[in-house]
């Protein structure tokens, strides 16, 4: 997975490059698509996958070009031994550009956020005072909330004038406070870590 950020920006690039020759062809959306999708994320800091749902909502001002918002909600404890965060939220808006035909299309997407690690289902014994730099999981343990960044693309099928199914490929930037002990490594310092987050979707068009 060390290609993986690369592997994506080059989908995203062929998506937005497959859109200038495609624009006069395809076939204007509709305005409005509203979905919801089920979500694997990788947290690779902590060497775990986060799954979840969630719902989108994208608003066509052009055809081709989409603003679009998401929010992801992941249940369960997050922790191999010892939960140190009971869920986590993720919120996202950017944009989407693409083309699309009448049965198919494909998109490009960069879209800024947040996420939202909530705090440790119970309290735990943290040696965070003992070890430097202290575990990742001892700081997240409380309750963090971090800037995240969504660059990816992805494929659409249209089983209808009304429907859509839709599959997103991402990488995931995370940004931590540092200093902090992670599964990647140790950071002195403020750090990104990337992630793949795997996204397979309904929406309607209206």
């Amino acid at each position: 997975m060390r290609n993986f950020p690369f592997i994506v920006l080059l989908l995203a690039f062929l998506a937005f490059v497959c859109m200038i020759p495609a624009a006069a062809a395809q076939t204007p959306p509709r305005k409005f698509e509203i979905g919801m999708q089920v979500v694997s994320l990788e947290q690779r800091a902590f060497s775990e996958v986060d799954c979840g749902f969630g719902g989108r909502f994208t608003f066509y001002p052009i055809s081709h070009i989409g603003l679009e918002t998401e929010f992801d909600f992941f249940p369960r404890n997050l922790g191999k031994t010892v939960a140190f965060s009971s869920h986590r939220s993720e919120a996202l808006f950017g944009v989407k550009a693409g083309f699309r035909s009448r049965k198919f299309g494909a998109f490009g997407r960069l879209r800024p956020g947040l996420i939202h690690f909530n705090s440790a289902p119970q309290g735990i014994a943290c040696v965070a005072i003992l070890v430097y730099p202290p575990p990742l999981e001892c700081a997240t343990s409380t309750g963090k909330t971090n800037f995240a960044l969504d660059l990816g693309g992805g494929f659409e099928t249209f089983p209808s004038r009304w429907s859509v199914i839709r599959l997103d490929l991402g990488d995931t930037m995370i940004r931590f406070a540092g200093p902090a002990l992670t599964k990647r490594g140790a950071f002195t310092q403020d750090f990104n870590i990337h992630n793949f987050q795997l996204n397979v979707g309904f929406g309607i068009r209206f």
